[in-house]
């Protein structure tokens, strides 16, 4: 198999969980804005946002090191390997319940704003399953089986679609119908997936040696994942405090429309780092330019997918009901997020093959100061759109930070410039997205994609090309048929 249909197939198979959740989500996003009210909604999206900080922080890197160290053992030993990365998240997590219990008052009111409550007893129970089914899934990563990593994102959003539905309507249409329902969700989840990786979980074996190694090259990312999480949760986060949880609730939606992206984000960025990993060791000589163009394709997708979404907003949020329809002029700025997310994944590799980790954290570290003094200085004026706008910067931030030093670490000669330039062109249509009329917003957006058309115009024609050949082979298959 040539190495196109290689990325194309691998592409295929760990995005097919991820078409199945969008349209997951498509019913689920305009079912329970119209059951919840938007603080209620604010109030779940506190605990998840807190559940999933929490667990993220708490694996300490040690996913990225197995997955690191998975494809330098033969196979006999990576039982060894993942039990020794596990060994050091339990610990942490054992810890990390007890500081909850002993701040359980406070824990209950930054989630609800309530103290009396079990919030800080779900948070607790929920990490320890959310960190187990991390670890499964990089299993499933490592093996590169796209398929069943396809079936647990799938199971997780279809569950928590029926179980939130059935809860909000038959039990209760307040937060904590949609938090039992986000914990059983993600039980089942686990579930699943440990039926798929039992041989890695079954004799424990830790060798701490190994977990001492592992520790070394997880420790930066560790650092760096935090400063991330807080990234990414720093917007919620100052909102509750500066602001309200009805903004909150308008961002949230907003950013849970920002998902639609995950269509070319999710599958392409759990295959991609493995398969980067996979073709360096095996194939360095097209290492280069397999980087290089895989930049350029997916620049000129994600910039354009993120504009036919800013494009149709207006639509999407009338048919998510009018009490959300301010989240309409938050949105713009938020799509910036899956679009240098997805290009920082694709330029760090050379820091990852470096194996200079500490170079994520800085890039973090930097982007995370950004955020927080745009935050501050916004949020106060422009309340949840300044949050997006915040966010948008700081993510700009990092992913130059990231090509920056990861062309330092591991030249590969990028076109950072043609790159620079579609990111600031889809600066310009968000501002107007999210300042002006519905009327200069459509128009803009049309201007910003004809623009990334002409600016990225060979990939354009090298894609064309491509979908009119699998048309053709499709329509010979029909006509046999």
């Amino acid at each position: 198999m040539s190495e196109k249909k290689k990325v194309v197939s691998g592409f295929f198979k760990f995005s097919l969980g991820t078409w199945i959740r969008f349209i997951i989500s498509l019913i689920q996003i305009p079912v329970i804005t119209h059951i919840v009210e938007p603080t209620e909604l604010g109030r779940a999206e506190m605990f998840q946002s807190l559940s999933l900080l929490s667990s993220e922080v708490l694996v300490f890197g040690m996913t990225d090191a197995f997955l690191r160290f998975y494809y330098e053992d033969d196979g006999e030993k990576r039982n060894v390997i993942f039990w020794s990365a596990l060994f050091v998240p339990i610990f942490l997590a054992t810890m990390f319940s007890g500081c909850v219990f002993l701040l359980r008052y406070k824990v209950n009111s930054v989630i609800s704003g309530e103290i009396i409550g079990y919030n800080y007893m779900w948070l607790i129970f929920v990490t320890f399953i959310s960190i187990a089914l991390s670890f499964s899934q990089t299993i499933i990563r490592a093996e590169n089986n796209g398929l069943i990593f396809s079936l647990l994102e799938v199971s997780k959003s279809l569950t928590y679609l029926l179980l939130s539905v059935t809860f909000l309507t038959k039990v209760s249409s307040t937060y904590k119908s949609m938090v039992i329902a986000y914990i059983l969700s993600t039980l089942i989840s686990f579930t699943v997936a440990i039926s798929f990786t039992y041989h890695y979980w079954r004799r424990p074996r830790i060798y701490f040696n190994i977990t001492k190694r592992m520790i070394s090259y997880a420790w930066p990312l560790f650092i760096s994942i935090i400063v991330f999480d807080l990234l990414a949760y720093t917007d919620r986060i100052m909102l509750r405090f500066l602001n309200n949880f009805e903004s909150i609730g308008y961002y949230s939606v907003a950013y849970k429309l920002t998902s639609v992206t995950g269509v070319i984000t999710g599958g392409y960025i759990t295959f991609w780092r493995p398969y980067a990993l996979k073709v360096y060791k095996e194939t360095p000589w097209k290492v280069k330019s397999l980087f290089k163009k895989i930049l350029d394709v997916i620049s000129f997708s994600m910039l354009n997918l993120c504009l036919l979404i800013m494009l149709a907003k207006d639509l999407v949020f009338l048919i998510l009901g009018r009490d959300y329809y301010s989240g309409a002029y938050v949105l713009p700025f938020l799509l910036i997020v899956p679009v240098t997310n997805t290009l920082a994944w694709t330029v760090n590799r050379g820091i990852e093959i470096s194996k200079n980790s500490k170079i994520f954290l800085f890039s973090e570290l930097v982007a995370l100061v950004t955020n927080i003094a745009f935050n501050y200085t916004l949020i106060p004026i422009y309340g949840a759109r300044g949050a997006a706008i915040s966010t948008g910067i700081s993510m700009i931030v990092r992913f130059h930070m990231m090509a920056k030093y990861s062309e330092r670490a591991f030249p590969v000669g990028y076109d950072l410039k043609k790159t620079y330039i579609g990111v600031f062109i889809f600066c310009l249509v968000a501002l107007v997205n999210t300042f002006m009329n519905t009327y200069l917003g459509v128009l803009s957006a049309l201007a910003g994609i004809i623009a990334i058309i002409l600016l990225y115009k060979k990939v354009f024609f090298e894609l064309l090309h491509d979908f009119s050949k699998i048309t053709g082979y499709v329509l010979k298959k029909v006509q046999k048929t």
